[in-house]
């Protein structure tokens, strides 16, 4: 039996979450929990397989068995790899405030109910938060990059802003936008060999023309020579 409310479980919980409990422990460690230490695993006979204790500001998660397949088969369940990934990731946890935020988001700042947060912005900006019924304080203006620092009291809270990374993304784009975005678009182009026989045709004309004034001049040239050879009548 598992707490599903617990960090390391609580992913698993769910219609196949259940394949966690299926593993067959043929052999373990019988660990006798102290005052303070949290069971929150137990084989089917009852004795503990996953216990946490706090100590200090860290914890201590002890599992009574093997993480190889000596004495269980878990290792070749397909909830191994997830459930020892859940498990490092809460031990590595040091369950500090966060301190990193985009441009737009909302810092929550957790304290007491009679809390009041100032927060002086990057520009030296002032701002004061009081605590809702649950002790927790929201400081929304967040439109400004750079470095904040939020007090109560004695307690001190810096963190940071920074620009949304989303315009970093190198998400693959579509074929036809990415053509799109790199190739002017299409313009009507005139139809050459049309333009070339409009053409064509222009200059016959021209020709025609010139041969009109051609056989104009011939003629001229002729009536002319009729008229100088003519022989002349006297009276």
């Amino acid at each position: 039996q598992v707490d599903w409310r617990y960090p390391v479980f609580a992913p698993f919980a769910g219609p196949t979450g259940g394949a966690i409990l299926k593993p067959e422990f043929r052999r373990f460690v019988n660990l006798t929990p102290e005052p303070g230490a949290q069971v929150v695993g137990t084989f089917d006979s009852g004795e503990p397989f996953l216990i946490e204790r706090r100590v200090g500001t860290g914890s201590i998660v002890a599992v009574a068995s093997t993480l190889g397949n000596a004495w269980t088969d878990f290792p070749i369940n397909a909830m191994f790899v997830p459930f020892v990934y859940q498990l490092a990731r809460y031990a590595a946890d040091d369950h500090r405030a966060r301190t990193m935020y985009t441009v737009g988001d909302n810092v929550s700042l957790a304290g007491n109910l009679a809390d009041r947060w100032e927060v002086r912005t990057p520009s030296g900006a002032v701002y004061r938060v009081d605590a809702d019924s649950t002790g927790s304080a929201f400081f929304l203006r967040t439109d400004e990059v750079g470095h904040y620092i939020a007090m109560a009291g004695t307690r001190r809270l810096p963190f940071s802003v920074n620009v949304d990374r989303a315009e970093s993304a190198l998400a693959s784009r579509d074929t036809d936008e990415a053509y799109a975005s790199v190739v002017a678009p299409a313009v009507e182009q005139p139809d050459y060999a049309d333009t070339a026989s409009i053409a064509l045709e222009a200059e016959e004309k021209r020709q025609k023309l010139w041969r009109w004034f051609l056989l104009a001049a011939l003629a001229v040239f002729a009536l002319e020579t009729i008229l100088a050879n003519r022989p002349n009548r006297t009276s």
